[in-house]
């Protein structure tokens, strides 16, 4: 994990990521099948979280994207999400 702060635009930017060859829980309710997969490829996202003092704070991740093995990829689940999109869960519920 690493930071960025800009004091002067009163920023500051958390980057967060996985370890290669992880394995990710990953589920589909619909087709009735779980387990752990590897990493299929990754994409960028960022979230708005709580204010750091004075200074706007955001997390930007490098998400990874499972192969279903159905023809189905899908974006894992991070713990901090809210169901708003863009927002940490902390942020939604402050």
């Amino acid at each position: 994990m690493c930071k960025k702060f800009d004091q002067n635009a009163g920023k500051l930017e958390r980057w967060i990521d996985f370890e290669r060859s992880s394995s990710f829980s990953c589920e589909d309710k619909k087709l009735g099948s779980e387990g752990y997969l590897k990493a299929y490829d990754t994409t960028e996202k960022t979230w708005r979280h709580l204010n750091f003092f004075q200074s706007q704070c955001d997390l930007r991740a490098w998400i990874p994207r499972v192969d279903l093995g159905n023809g189905k990829i899908r974006h894992v689940q991070t713990p901090w999400e809210c169901h708003a999109a863009g927002f940490t869960s902390l942020f939604e519920f402050s």
